[in-house]
């Protein structure tokens, strides 16, 4: 239940704890690679290629077109590095099969985040310069101080300016997606809340008393039922627009 705080699980926005800037992901990754241990290639010797294969997939300059935008090579690879950065492994480390399941899965994240942004976009929804002032003081926060601050931008290779457009941009999502989907009203009833405890206390027996995790599981309860309707919301979009896969 250790989940991020959705902004939109068709796009998660999340303070990274310690470069402490935005990153976008479709949702929490379903794949835990470090759990797979077969993905791995545990055994790779010499005259041994897996690795040296799965490393090299050949990819075309375009991988996918959303609604005329081109998703490119390099957006696709930097993609994938961040979500084997996220989950702690190397993207090298990774047999055939687990590229071909991080590749299918950072794909599938640049075409969502695509077709949300499009749509929030096209809503003409806007965030305003003292929503955007105040998520720059929050994200200042995390830091030491505004040294710190300017180093993770410069080390992330951007301006103040960027990243403020960065910001505005994600809180115009935020903006759209409460305002489509009604997330706001998104509420947790007292047996999806027992439910969920009752899970959480049969897997482990030193779970805490309900009354101590109400609060907790409702958000969770929450967060969950957002994210279903978003991910459902993307599944609409994705049907009625144009999109075209450019790798097998």
């Amino acid at each position: 239940m250790q989940q991020k705080i959705l902004i939109g699980v068709g796009v998660v926005v999340l303070v990274a704890a310690l470069g402490g800037l935005y990153w976008f992901s479709t949702r929490e990754s379903p794949v835990k690679y470090g759990d797979n241990t077969e993905l791995f290639n545990t055994t790779a010797g010499a005259g041994d290629n897996t690795q040296q294969a799965a490393a090299e997939i050949e990819l075309p300059d375009v991988v996918a077109r959303v609604n005329g935008q081109d998703i490119k090579k390099e957006d696709l690879l930097g993609y994938e590095a961040q979500i084997a950065a996220g989950q702690g492994f190397e993207v090298t480390a990774l047999n055939a099969e687990g590229r071909a399941q991080l590749q299918a899965q950072a794909l599938d994240a640049l075409i969502s985040n695509a077709l949300i942004k499009q749509a929030a976009a096209n809503s003409g929804i806007t965030a305003t310069d003292e929503e955007v002032n105040a998520q720059l003081e929050v994200v200042k926060g995390q830091f030491e101080d505004l040294a710190k601050y300017q180093e993770a931008l410069t080390n992330q290779g951007m301006t103040e300016d960027d990243f403020r457009l960065l910001v505005a941009s994600d809180l115009g999502i935020q903006g759209y997606l409460e305002q489509t989907l009604g997330l706001k009203a998104v509420d947790a009833t007292e047996d999806e809340i027992n439910a969920v405890y009752a899970q959480e206390a049969a897997a482990n027996s030193s779970t805490a008393p309900l009354a101590e995790l109400h609060d907790q599981i409702k958000t969770f309860v929450i967060q969950q039922k957002q994210q279903q309707q978003i991910i459902a919301h993307i599944q609409e979009l994705r049907s009625k627009g144009n999109v075209e896969v450019l790798v097998q």
